[in-house]
């Protein structure tokens, strides 16, 4: 145990070297000296006193991550129907929540967007159910 007691120090220390010039290097070092519970209990307590809701918090990025997340949303376009509509009706469905009728009307009007602003992972996803339906698919 004291083996690892000195490698979470080392690691501490090294940690607050690298801001020994930093205006926040006495606050580093006091927070350093807490138990996990006592760090538990002042964050809450930051959560408290800045009103932070941790459900609600944004990733923080810089405005060309924020640019790259928005440009990599795409929507997903059934083109054609292909031989076996009633599978393709069955996954529209799934896919959109409506019942085989409705389903079946969106299908009627192809092209179509069956999902909007989806990112790269869920439409390959969406993608892959529809083509094994027998539907051709465009992600765009």
């Amino acid at each position: 145990m004291s083996n690892e007691t000195k490698t979470k120090k080392d690691v501490l220390k090294n940690n607050t070297a690298s801001v020994k010039d930093s205006k926040y290097n006495s606050l580093i070092e006091k927070i350093n000296q807490l138990s996990l519970l006592e760090l538990k209990d002042f964050v809450q307590e930051l959560q408290k006193y800045f009103n932070i809701d941790p459900n609600q918090l944004v990733s923080v990025s810089s405005g060309k991550a924020s640019e790259e997340k928005k440009s990599s949303l795409v929507n997903v376009i059934v083109e054609e129907v292909g031989q076996s509509k009633i599978a393709v009706i069955k996954v529209v469905g799934k896919i959109t929540g409506k019942g085989l009728l409705e389903a079946k009307k969106m299908l009627d009007n192809v092209p179509f967007t069956i999902a909007e602003k989806q990112t790269e992972e869920a439409a390959k996803k969406l993608k892959a159910d529809l083509i094994v339906a027998g539907a051709t698919v465009e992600i765009k």
